[in-house]
């Protein structure tokens, strides 16, 4: 594989590219994702809160060659701030640019999605629900 190419190069190099036996070529982050040749949307290998934060979306180029882009759900400026924030406009730009069938699994990405920060939120409000306990406790002991 390949990595942070452009499309351009792609098929400047196709014939080398093959003859090397390089079938999947990753895409610069700056280059433009080119909806038309778009055959599927993968998970991504980012993770937060037991669900993915990333999405790969996979192209076919004339050549044969497989092209793919990573797009970042959240931003990377989140990282480690302990609060969730996906980039709406990239989940967005993928259902309404990728073919049906690979919004498709964009869309089944979103209901796993909501369940696993479902659980989160239940865990946080089981975890916020047992400090309001202790500090009514506390609030009891002080009058006293």
């Amino acid at each position: 594989m390949m990595y942070d190419k452009t499309f351009d190069y792609v098929t400047e190099n196709e014939v080398h590219l093959k003859a090397l036996g390089i079938e999947r070529v990753s895409m610069s982050e700056n280059e433009p994702i080119r909806w038309d040749l778009v055959t599927e949307v993968k998970t991504g290998g980012s993770y937060r809160l037991g669900f993915s934060t990333s999405q790969y979306v996979v192209a076919k180029h004339p050549s044969g060659i497989d092209l793919t882009w990573r797009v970042e759900l959240e931003p990377r400026s989140e990282n480690g701030t302990g609060i969730l924030k996906l980039n709406i406009d990239a989940i967005k730009e993928i259902i309404d640019n990728a073919p049906e069938q690979a919004a498709d699994s964009v869309r089944q990405w979103l209901n796993d999605a909501i369940s696993e920060v479902s659980k989160h939120i239940d865990d946080l409000e089981k975890g916020l629900q047992g400090c309001k306990e202790v500090r009514s406790l506390f609030e009891e002991s002080l009058a006293q």
